[in-house]
């Protein structure tokens, strides 16, 4: 006969169970740079943390959502601009850069996102690319921020963790990058599991049905395209 008790076991040996992969996948994410100390190996994760920071923001929006945007890359690159350029001509933290990026990349969603979010489909699709090649061909053009040169930054080898440049070893970096990964990995875990995913679901699965029930769609895809910028 099965006990309340046994039950009780069985369910939490079956959640620990579930866990071990993720406690496992942690460790070694801690410990990698570590065993590894190639810095090109080092490199290649740093690079795939922020790929996959970036493919989280385009899953909230298109995965979630539903709403097919091909302009992404927009935002990924008014934050790198914004960053490198305050720190270039006014010698501004990159820290504080990083925030006046998403600060910048918020408004340029608004923006985009008013007109666009109209569309439904193809349209939303194609409105994005669009956008995103007019963007491209803008700052290629644009001499204030370098053009197809770029924005130069000057090398600093004094106060690493201000200049947020680590000249002797990848290895801040590295966690600086994994971090960022494991924060939107656990702001999408939480989004996932609240009203407000159910409502980015709804709006992807029955967007008529959705409206009918109350939920504002202008108003959740529009905080969906924030949300990825």
């Amino acid at each position: 006969m099965v006990t309340e008790g046994s039950d009780t076991r069985i369910v939490t040996s079956r959640r620990l169970g579930g866990r071990i992969p993720l406690i496992l996948l942690a460790v070694a994410a801690l410990v990698f740079p570590w065993v590894f100390e190639d810095a090109h190996t080092q490199h290649v994760l740093i690079m795939i943390f922020i790929y996959g920071l970036m493919a989280l923001g385009w899953n909230i929006i298109a995965g979630y959502c539903g709403q097919i945007s091909l302009g992404q890359a927009i935002f990924f690159g008014i934050g790198a601009y914004s960053t490198s350029f305050l720190f270039a001509n006014f010698g501004i933290t990159p820290w504080i850069g990083m925030l006046f990026g998403v600060a910048v990349s918020l408004v340029v969603a608004v923006g985009i996102g008013l007109p666009t979010l109209r569309l439904r489909g193809h349209y939303f699709a194609i409105a994005t690319l669009v956008i995103g090649e007019i963007t491209q061909t803008i700052f290629i053009n644009w001499e204030y921020v370098g053009g197809a040169t770029g924005i130069w930054i000057p090398i600093v080898w004094d106060d690493p963790w201000y200049t947020f440049q680590f000249h002797d070893s990848k290895i801040p970096t590295y966690y600086i990058g994994l971090a960022f990964l494991t924060g939107g990995l656990a702001f999408t875990y939480w989004m996932e599991r609240s009203k407000l995913g159910l409502y980015f679901r709804a709006i992807r699965d029955e967007p008529d049905a959705a409206s009918s029930l109350g939920v504002n769609l202008g108003r959740y895809k529009l905080l969906a395209f924030m949300i990825a910028a």
